[in-house]
């Protein structure tokens, strides 16, 4: 077999095994699944499994890495068809609300991706090993989602008036803090979405001015 060959069905085991990992982690939990369950759901030996990644861990943050790539895309995509509508409004908390929530909609993995976060997220508060690598995650997906807010705002006529990676980080933390407690009591993803519009809105707007003011 060809190196290109190889290396193509290399990549095709690696997803099918994050895939797998998704549905095993979410159903039975991190640190409840074994290596052998991910391997049967995936169809693969533990050869392949640790071929590919050297532990539970290692493939969880390539299961990380890949939701926050898709996550981006999303967003990006999302931001590109929002905001020329919000150019045509004025900039009160109503309009960028309804921005708000169209960005949001819909690429989380609802309850189980907020599962298996949850439970690494425990895992990574035990062991500092992992929760460095967790942070760092975590560091770079926000820096990551300010670049495209910041180009987003710009567009409008805006910038941040401070740290524009502490705003985004505390949007985030509003969301998911909203999405645990809204999930636990039986909201839908609509519901959840709707109750975290216009506090993100605010704390946009507040946190913004115009670029040569």
């Amino acid at each position: 077999m060809s190196e290109p060959e190889e290396g193509t069905r290399r990549g095709r085991t690696r997803e099918r095994l994050i895939d797998a990992a998704f549905e095993v982690f979410a159903d039975l939990g991190v640190q409840a699944a074994s290596v052998e369950q991910l391997c049967e759901a995936a169809g693969f030996s533990r050869g392949a499994f640790y071929s590919n990644f050297s532990s539970k861990e290692e493939l969880f943050f390539a299961l990380l890495a890949r939701e926050h790539a898709r996550q981006l895309v999303a967003m990006e995509q999302r931001m590109g068809e929002a905001v020329p509508r919000l150019a045509a409004d004025a900039l009160g908390v109503d309009a960028v609300a309804q921005a708000v929530l169209d960005v949001l909609q819909k690429d989380h993995g609802g309850r189980r991706w907020c599962l298996v976060q949850h439970e690494f997220a425990a895992i990574a508060l035990r062991d500092p090993a992992i929760a460095e690598v967790y942070a760092q995650n975590r560091r770079s997906m926000v820096r990551e989602v300010t670049v495209l807010v910041e180009a987003a705002i710009r567009s409008l006529g805006l910038r941040f008036s401070t740290d524009g990676e502490l705003i985004v980080d505390t949007c985030g933390w509003i969301y998911e803090g909203a999405l645990t407690s809204g999930l636990i009591a039986g909201a839908s993803l609509e519901q959840i979405d709707e109750s975290v519009k216009r506090p993100i809105a605010m704390l946009l707007l507040g946190a913004t001015a115009p670029v040569h003011g």
